[in-house]
């Protein structure tokens, strides 16, 4: 289902309320952090779609807008639209962990729309292991509910 533009827009300031309260909890440095990088707080964008999808770019500059400008935004685009197997999303999870044996790995992760939240949940042991998430725009709520078991 594709979440309206309404969705979005009231997803982002609770979003933007859960970034606020992770930033003052102290988080540990991700494994393989440099002194020079000690400093910088790094946040994941994991989207279910690609940038040209019509809300992606919304979704970033919200996340952009409540983030200060010393937070490093990353975005990943899962492109569930155009590989919509199970499998697209496995390779494309591997991908995620080569790409994170070789650079730290985020200090949170925000989950765009549904199937980036399921990737998610998916490998809350592997890659995403005690890593705080995030989630907007999540249409499913049968979906959404295991996340906030988890708190």
């Amino acid at each position: 289902m594709r979440p309206s533009h309404a969705t979005v827009r009231g997803t982002v300031p609770a979003l933007l309320v859960l970034l606020a309260l992770l930033w003052f909890c102290p988080a540990p440095l991700a494994a393989g952090a440099t002194p020079e990088s000690a400093g910088t707080r790094h946040v994941l964008f994991l989207s279910s779609y690609s940038l040209a999808y019509p809300t992606v770019e919304k979704q970033i500059a919200g996340l952009r807008e409540g983030l200060d400008e010393s937070i490093h935004l990353t975005y990943e685009f899962l492109d569930s639209r155009e590989l919509p197997s199970g499998r697209d999303a496995e390779t494309f999870y591997q991908y995620l962990c080569y790409k994170y044996t070789q650079m730290p790995l985020p200090d949170l992760v925000v989950a765009g729309d549904d199937n980036a939240l399921q990737l998610v949940m998916r490998h809350r042991t592997g890659l995403f292991a005690g890593l705080p998430v995030g989630y907007e725009a999540v249409a499913s709520e049968a979906r959404a509910q295991p996340a906030h078991s988890r708190g």
